[in-house]
């Protein structure tokens, strides 16, 4: 069996999702759908999909990108009614735009789903097959008028079968789905499917309204299940959606409302909240952590956020055994008790936007905390679009840098997003934040090799930016080579990033489009780069793989070291920098030897001293009894 993803690939580093459509066919044939990446903000309308997977019974009925693909009963029968009734429009749907498979790219896409539901043209609410009261319901709630007000009209509001039918469809399994919550408030438009038959939202909404009339007459328990229909679960996310403004509710008092409600996973308890609570802007959505971690990282940020004292403390407790409750794993009064016992008395900890720049400022006070982060533009605009890559706010833009980079800033404090539950989780700084590092290289504010660490390495700079490049150049003339073998005496040369100023532009930045064609230049232009070093330095490998070897790499092969000379040292003598060669995939390590290398051009005396190979050379001294102190990338050198 082939693989469908691999004909639609996603780019995780960028805001991508990947949209279905369903074929035109026979309806007895298969049914057959196109998936499609869409690796940019540039996208066709498209419909979400809000269901729940049902029961684990596989149909293979489906065919993608031309490769069979087993889906679940309910969502097959979405599909076929979607092909027969020849809707091809492009379609959300979880189960088949995510790759379930892959760990990091269902954390990237669950972390833009209410993103991606409040984008969306409208939602489709799927509440499954027909039974036999269910196209009774639809078709009385298609074509019931609202009420007048009229007391004949109360009493005559429905039959008992059309009531009880009714019932049924407001108490069916999806209306208790955790993750149906925020993708139909998040909508902009909804319209419910059941069998072959579809309703608009707003027919619940004038049901809602209808049932509260009759509920404030005192005419309640007077009319066939009016109260029951009134108080189901369909009823109440009828009337969540119709008072939702937009503004995130506290993770509380939804948890209180909607802890019962069920998920497959029960981690989705939480995360399903994501993009409709208030307080969840520290919790970054990672499939990697247990329920357990997870109810740490939520009970100690509100714990941050608030301030001591003992209403704040019996908030907490209360808190801490509601999300126990949800979570259902042990956090006992004793566990509990020691976390309360570690509430911060200073405050929040602000600590550097930049600190992937190798930035470790940190403050209490916040208007000293946004000028030292904008202290790192030096006086340059800094971008016109921001994003955050916690909350889900995606690329917003204004017509000038300070207005977005205040808003940015505003933007953090007005979510506490503080070190210990939320900016330290985004460190390293994830791709999607490529503008960013791109900005402060188009201004020169970073220089070639800091961009190529930031987007190709860790996302973090081990040392301040534009120092690495002036002390290689420092030793460009004494030193070219990485490594040598010992057996054969070839050398190395070092794999030199080429000049990106054929990238740099003028206007970087004032464009709508954000230039995004130069960002995917850069990048495809740094992973070459990496592709071929690493491809030269298998083929070093290769080569010389005669002798014996240490932990998988051949052990005759010795890096060499560059003389860095600084005339600024105490004393008379020059210090010896001493450096061990890394490339860009591989983790920062010591030599395995204890005994010195010696620098091409050198010798190593019975003192310990190192001497130029040459009548009259200066002498320089090095420690003789350590292997490297550091570990440095290849692009140190170029």
């Amino acid at each position: 069996m082939g693989d469908p993803y691999a004909t639609a690939p996603l780019d995780l580093n960028r805001n991508g999702v990947r949209l279905i459509q369903v074929q035109p066919s026979e309806e007895t044939e298969i049914v057959k759908c196109i998936l499609r990446a869409y690796n940019d903000d540039v996208h066709p309308s498209y419909t979400a999909l809000s269901y729940v997977w049902g029961p684990d019974q596989i149909y293979d009925g489906i065919e993608l990108n031309g490769t069979k693909m087993p889906v679940r009963r309910n969502l097959w029968f979405f599909l076929r009614k979607m092909q027969i009734q020849h809707y091809y429009e492009p379609l959300w749907i979880d189960a088949i735009c995510i790759n379930q498979s892959k760990i990091h790219e269902l954390n990237h896409q669950v972390r833009k789903m209410g993103q991606i539901y409040g984008c969306a043209q409208q939602v489709f609410v799927w509440l499954g097959e027909a039974d036999e009261t269910s196209d009774i319901a639809m078709r009385k709630l298609r074509t019931r008028k609202p009420l007048d007000g009229g007391q004949n009209k109360l009493d005559k509001l429905w039959n008992s079968q059309q009531a009880q039918s009714i019932l049924v469809l407001c108490e069916r399994n999806y209306w208790r789905r955790m993750w149906i919550i925020q993708e139909v408030v998040l909508a902009r438009a909804v319209t419910i499917h059941c069998g072959s038959l579809e309703l608009s939202w707003e027919r619940l909404i004038q049901l809602l309204n209808d049932l509260q009339v009759v509920s404030d007459r005192g005419r309640e328990l007077h009319i066939q299940y009016a109260h029951a229909i009134l108080v189901s679960p369909a009823m109440a996310l009828v009337k969540f959606k119709k008072g939702w403004d937009g503004t995130p509710r506290p993770l509380k008092g939804l948890l209180q409302t909607y802890c019962d409600h069920e998920s497959t996973d029960i981690r989705d308890k939480i995360y399903a909240l994501f993009g409709i609570a208030d307080n969840m802007r520290g919790v970054v959505i990672d499939y990697h952590k247990s329920a357990k971690d997870i109810l740490l990282l939520v009970f100690l940020y509100e714990r941050n956020r608030l301030r001591w004292g003992i209403k704040a403390r019996a908030e907490l407790v209360s808190f801490a055994k509601l999300l126990r409750r949800t979570l259902k794993v042990g956090f006992d009064d004793e566990e509990m008790d020691f976390h309360l016992a570690r509430i911060p008395l200073q405050g929040i900890e602000y600590r550097c936007l930049f600190e992937f720049l190798h930035c470790s400022f940190l403050s209490h006070e916040e208007n000293t905390w946004m000028k030292h982060c904008e202290s790192h533009f030096e006086g340059t605009e800094p971008p016109r679009t921001v994003s955050c890559s916690l909350c889900g706010l995606y690329e917003k833009r204004f017509g000038n840098g300070q207005a977005a980079w205040n808003f940015k800033l505003e933007h953090i404090i007005s979510h506490k997003l503080e070190v210990q539950a939320g900016i330290r989780e985004s460190y390293p700084i994830p791709p999607s934040d490529f503008g960013l590092f791109e900005h402060l290289w188009q201004n020169q504010l970073i220089d070639d090799l800091d961009l190529q660490e930031l987007v190709i390495g860790s996302h973090s700079l081990f040392m301040p930016p534009l120092t690495r490049s002036k002390w290689s150049k420092a030793d460009d003339t004494l030193w070219s080579s990485v490594e040598r073998c010992t057996i054969c005496y070839e050398e190395l040369e070092r794999p030199i990033l080429p000049d990106l100023n054929e990238f740099r532009s003028d206007s970087w930045g004032t464009t709508e489009n954000y230039c995004r064609t130069t960002e995917t230049d850069v990048m495809k232009f740094l992973r070459n780069h990496q592709e071929e070093s690493e491809a030269t330095y298998r083929s070093w490998l290769s080569r010389h793989a005669h002798g014996t070897t240490q932990k998988g790499r051949p052990d005759h092969l010795v890096y060499l070291q560059p003389l860095n000379h600084n005339a600024a040292m105490a004393g008379s003598s020059t210090a010896t920098r001493l450096a061990v060669h890394t490339y860009p995939w591989g983790p920062t390590q010591r030599h395995p030897r204890q005994e010195p290398i010696i620098a091409p051009g050198y010798y190593l005396a019975s003192d310990g001293n190192q001497y130029r190979n040459q009548s009259g050379g200066n002498s320089y001294t090095g420690p003789s009894d350590t292997g490297p102190s550091e570990g440095f990338r290849p692009e140190d050198f170029s």
